[in-house]
């Protein structure tokens, strides 16, 4: 163990997820070599890149004596999906919170594509909530953790995205689990890319390579926040799981680069950049992005590629979290880009 405090873990992920060599792309890119760390490979629920945080959130909600699982994300949420699936997994029941924009939702009538229709399937407790803000989304989780309180359950809360310094610790062993797997390739990458939402993910990125002091870039292309946000975000988690931890290691604020050039016309609504990356991925090297998260990392990948801000003369690594499922729920916007873009 590279820390010296206990933590409950409950394995949902069997062995590394695969690093894949993306040659046909790198060919197409014009670049020496990409990589591809395939964090969509994690069996549970269609897989993800939660199930690293998830390992350690279920395993302090048994520790605690909870019978309920409690989380919030957008419509589309990766996150809950996998901690509907993983919470079954466990015997935990699963609340999950989704939040819209639209102050009255039927649950009945609303369109049950993608994401939402898994945790449906998986028999969670799917609640919608008008949550626009931060300070909102805290406020749904409390009051769906009273509700169940009165009702008798003993419920865990856990934040959006995962993101906290528990959280943290999932994505802390799956960049060091990334280290260990460079090394055995005997590569040292130019850049290691993904996406940057809830930040939960870079954060634990961050924290592994600052504590084996690591050489390559490390962006994050934002999905939804500004970059000054998000990078204030980022730094704070890491720094916070590396204090809970407490580890011995020195993070800088220039350890992290964030873009936010890639926002388009905002979080959940894909850009044409976006749906270009997706098809192009699929069609170099049959590998599925989403369009939310994976989608728009990778088309801000490839701008930054072109503008030779990423020269490529070293491999590149493309972090995949996850998220195919939510293409079906996007399958008409992403039909008529194909065929436009045909035409």
């Amino acid at each position: 163990m590279f820390f010296n405090v206990d933590l409950a873990r409950i394995k949902l992920i069997e062995g590394p997820t695969p690093l894949d060599e993306a040659d046909n792309f790198a060919r197409e890119l014009g670049i020496s070599k990409l990589y591809i760390k395939r964090d969509d490979c994690t069996g549970i629920g269609m897989g993800g890149n939660k199930l690293r945080k998830l390992e350690f959130f279920l395993a302090d909600a048994i520790k605690q004596g909870a019978d309920t699982v409690i989380t919030i994300g957008g419509i589309q949420s990766n996150h809950t999906r996998l901690t509907a699936s993983a919470a079954k997994k466990v015997g935990l029941n699963a609340t999950v919170i989704l939040r819209t924009d639209e102050e009255h939702i039927d649950l009945k009538t609303s369109d049950f594509q993608g994401n939402i229709l898994l945790s449906k399937i998986m028999g969670a407790d799917i609640r919608f909530a008008y949550a626009p803000t931060p300070e909102s989304w805290a406020l749904a989780l409390n009051e769906a953790a009273a509700d169940l309180r009165q009702k008798g359950r003993k419920p865990y809360i856990i934040p959006s995205g995962g993101a906290n310094a528990l959280g943290v610790v999932g994505y802390l062993h799956g960049g060091i689990e990334l280290a260990d797997q460079l090394v055995q390739k005997q590569v040292t990458p130019e850049a290691v890319v993904c996406a940057c939402g809830s930040t939960g993910t870079l954060s634990g990125l961050l924290l592994a390579k600052c504590f084996l002091h690591m050489e390559h870039r490390l962006i994050g292309i934002s999905v939804g926040n500004n970059k000054e946000a998000a990078k204030e975000k980022t730094l704070r988690l890491a720094r916070e799981c590396a204090q809970m931890l407490k580890m011995n290691v020195d993070i800088k604020d220039d350890d992290v680069e964030i873009y936010d050039d890639y926002l388009g016309e905002g979080y959940a609504k894909p850009s044409e950049k976006d749906l270009h990356a997706i098809q192009m991925t699929a069609a170099c090297e049959g590998i599925l992005l989403d369009p939310v998260y994976t989608g728009r990392a990778m088309g801000g990948m490839i701008d930054l590629i072109k503008k030779k801000d990423i020269q490529g003369k070293a491999p590149v690594v493309f972090i995949h979290t996850g998220g195919t499922p939510a293409l079906f729920a996007f399958q008409n916007m992403l039909l008529q880009y194909l065929f436009s873009a045909n035409d």
